[in-house]
């Protein structure tokens, strides 16, 4: 009976690509965070992206998946994908008594490549531990709202509840300090975390759960393959870290985390190396599949043996209600 209440559920975590979905559901039992259930199922190549098509196949794909593993709830967290995201940092200084969102969302719509329309828009302030007077680093985030309703229809048709949409820098951060910051001394270590999709890289700076800087990088696994790739999001890389040390120079990165697992590609690892070495810093790769306290991954509904799937989006929207983070103002509710 004590054992039973010494676990709690976190939401269903689902991350939607153009080519796969994934969904993952963690839990704490004694204090470990545990996975649930999980599974993933590759599209069909050739969809047009929010097409009735596109929705038709991933609904398929959601209830397949949710049928064929133990998930324990209908609650979900998911995320829009980063091509579909617009982000864009901007300074400002945020007076007293100030409605913070109003005055962002009207900078926001000033900026957005896309019609207003009733965009989503959604800021995060970096580094909010700066005086109230001092100017913020303001990360604007927005998307096109018919996209996120027909992100959204994909769930009430699955018949699954959408709690909220999360966005990637606090997704990133999330696998972070559940999986490889839980460490004393990792509360005040600033490290850099990279995760790379086929079509661009997301680059997060943080302290513990302060976001001090975040940017996608349009540049991703396929353009490895492609005449100075590499040289170009190891470029990338660096410009992140000099504008970082530029704007910030009381801080100094002082490792960098490579998510990814055993079958990320050499390139992307190599790309990593080269900028951990020109910049005296020191490089990991972060595979969250390894860091749950769970080894019967198969009875659970994923199969890991070869997989070349990178589960860090679907863990960290799964415990994106975890301690630690105020959903207001940082993810869409419904």
């Amino acid at each position: 009976m004590f054992k039973f209440f010494s676990q709690k559920a976190f939401p269903i975590g689902v991350e939607i690509t153009a080519k796969t979905v994934r969904m993952a559901q963690l839990g704490l039992s004694d204090g470990r965070v545990t996975l649930i259930a999980g599974g993933s199922e590759v599209l069909p190549d050739g969809i047009e992206p929010y097409s009735g098509q596109w929705q038709r196949c991933i609904i398929e794909a959601v209830k397949s998946i949710y049928s064929a593993a133990p998930f324990k709830s209908k609650d979900v967290v998911t995320v829009m994908p980063s091509v579909d995201v617009f982000s864009k940092e901007i300074k400002k200084r945020l007076n007293p008594g100030q409605d913070a969102g109003l005055a962002l969302d009207a900078e926001a719509k000033k900026l957005l490549p896309f019609a207003d329309n009733g965009a989503m828009v959604r800021h995060i302030v970096l580094d909010d531990n700066r005086g109230p007077a001092e100017e913020k680093d303001i990360l604007i985030l927005a998307a096109e709202k018919f996209k996120v309703e027909r992100h959204l229809a994909i769930f009430e048709k699955a018949r699954l509840n959408v709690k909220a949409i999360s966005v990637w820098p606090i997704i990133l951060v999330n696998s972070y300090v559940n999986f490889f910051g839980r460490r004393k001394a990792d509360a005040d270590a600033v490290v850099m975390l990279i995760n790379a999709s086929q079509a661009d890289c997301s680059v997060v700076i943080c302290r513990g759960r302060s976001i001090l800087f975040a940017r996608t990088i349009p540049f991703g696994i396929n353009s490895l393959n492609q005449s100075m790739g590499p040289e170009k999001l190891t470029g990338q890389i660096d410009v992140c870290i000099r504008y970082f040390q530029n704007t910030d120079r009381t801080s100094t990165i002082e490792r960098i985390l490579l998510f990814a697992n055993d079958g990320a590609g050499h390139g992307l690892v190599q790309c990593v190396l080269a900028v951990a070495k020109k910049h005296t810093t020191v490089a990991h790769i972060g595979d969250v599949l390894r860091a749950i306290d769970n080894n019967d991954l198969f009875k659970r509904g994923i199969d890991a043996r070869g997989a070349k799937d990178d589960w860090t989006t679907a863990f960290g929207l799964s415990l994106s209600a975890e301690k630690g983070w105020g959903l207001e103002g940082l993810i869409w509710h419904r």
